[in-house]
């Protein structure tokens, strides 16, 4: 981040083993500044593909009803996530 690298970390949201819950504790422990609170991201106009928040130099997404296993289970919403992130779009 202090190369002003864009961090993406994301989450499936009935991920069994890695809960989003667990991985936003981890994420307030580096005590990062929010720019941007916690909204829906959303595929197309009728499809909600998750959660955004955004800190200082790092993206936090949640993948609606996606698993451990995100691009497996849920591949057009990892497309659009991954792809957006990238090319610095916004979600």
């Amino acid at each position: 981040m202090k190369n002003n690298i864009r961090i993406l970390i994301y989450s499936g949201d009935t991920d069994a083993i890695v809960s989003f819950v667990d991985s936003e504790e981890a994420l307030k422990k580096l005590n990062l500044d929010i720019v941007n609170w916690w909204r829906p991201w959303f595929i197309s106009e009728a499809q909600i593909g998750g959660y955004i928040v955004e800190y200082d130099g790092l993206t936090f997404v949640t993948v609606r009803g996606a698993g451990h296993m995100v691009p497996q289970w849920k591949r057009e919403s990892s497309y659009y996530m991954f792809s957006h992130f990238l090319n610095n779009e916004p979600f």
